[in-house]
């Protein structure tokens, strides 16, 4: 199964050389993360996220060399998301799926497919609107069943 995600909050450094992170290093890494929040939250709320990401990150993968696993990562995500999520009036994410909200997606669809030979932008675009008809909250694509997420790969792969 293909992995789709939305918000490229999670993201795989490519620090590496067995040491533990530099200032520079960290300060990296929450710009990485505010580069892709600042499309699904509130301004206030993107900042909040990727200093709890980045914090969350660090603890889970002290070392540069330590395995990242996608599954690792998503924990620390969701658990970043709880805690951003009630300190908003009106909540902190965009809802909607606004032009920043499918273009993050179409990102991060074609970003998953980089060494695969098929029409990228068909596939994403394809997959895109079948994942808007199931789900209109572009902060919860995560959340998709994976099956279902299967069934609109297939029927955009044509198969």
């Amino acid at each position: 199964m293909i992995k789709y995600f939305f918000i490229a909050f999670l993201f795989v450094p490519v620090y590496s050389n067995g040491q533990s992170w530099t200032d520079a290093d960290k300060k990296q890494l929450k710009k990485d993360c505010m580069k892709d929040a600042v499309k699904a939250l509130i301004p206030g709320a993107a900042n909040d996220y990727c200093s709890c990401y980045v914090e969350g990150f660090l603890s889970r993968f002290p070392l540069k060399t330590t395995p990242v696993s996608d599954t690792a990562l998503m924990v620390i995500a969701n658990r970043c998301i709880e805690e951003v999520k009630y300190r908003y009036p009106g909540g902190p994410f965009i809802d909607r799926w606004n032009d920043p909200a499918k273009a993050s997606f179409i990102s991060g669809c074609k970003q998953k497919l980089l060494n695969v030979k098929m029409d990228a932008d068909a596939y994403c675009q394809c997959m895109l609107v079948k994942v808007m008809e199931v789900q209109p909250d572009p902060r919860l694509v995560n959340a998709i069943d994976p099956l279902i997420l299967d069934k609109i790969a297939s029927a955009c792969l044509g198969r």
